[in-house]
């Protein structure tokens, strides 16, 4: 089942490795630029997952190709929908996840569970997080290509940097 998430290789139309200019579903919206990753959100992408409405969607580009995508989803105020939802169609599309974290508790105050599970493919990953605090889940979508490139182009750049600190 494993498969799947490789041969979808993203979310919907929004697949990895494609550019901006590339992506005409939905209307994308600059929001930010960190360390070489500009970030594009969709509000209200009018999106369901099993019955559970997407808030927002925030795309993440390195060197113009789409590396990540971020759905958060809507449960607040949502009688009859829960967030099992969700996880019921990741497992019965993908399959058991490979890391499952249910219910680690935080805080000493105010107790926080947070929920995540992961399924790994040999190039994308998902993460579903639900942080009882925020009654909204998360889904992440990795691209492990593009990703590893930057690292390894990181990496090379601080050997780089290491390589000649003798003459700085």
């Amino acid at each position: 089942k494993l498969d799947e998430l490789d041969k979808k290789n993203g979310f919907r139309s929004l697949q990895f490795g494609k550019s901006i200019n590339e992506i005409n579903e939905f209307k994308l919206e600059l929001n930010r630029r960190v360390d070489g990753e500009s970030v594009y959100s969709i509000s209200n992408p009018n999106i369901k997952i099993n019955e559970v409405p997407v808030k927002s969607i925030d795309c993440y580009f390195i060197m113009d190709k789409l590396v990540r995508i971020t759905l958060q989803l809507d449960l607040w105020g949502r009688s009859g929908i829960s967030a099992s939802n969700v996880v019921d169609l990741l497992v019965s599309t993908y399959g058991t996840p490979q890391d499952s974290n249910p219910n680690i508790r935080i805080g000493s105050i105010k107790t926080i569970y947070v929920n995540v599970k992961s399924w790994v493919g040999k190039k994308v990953k998902l993460t579903y997080r639900y942080v009882s605090s925020q009654d909204e889940p998360d889904v992440y979508f990795l691209n492990y290509e593009v990703i590893d490139y930057k690292v390894r182009q990181g990496e090379a750049k601080n050997q780089d940097i290491n390589t000649h600190k003798g003459d700085l």
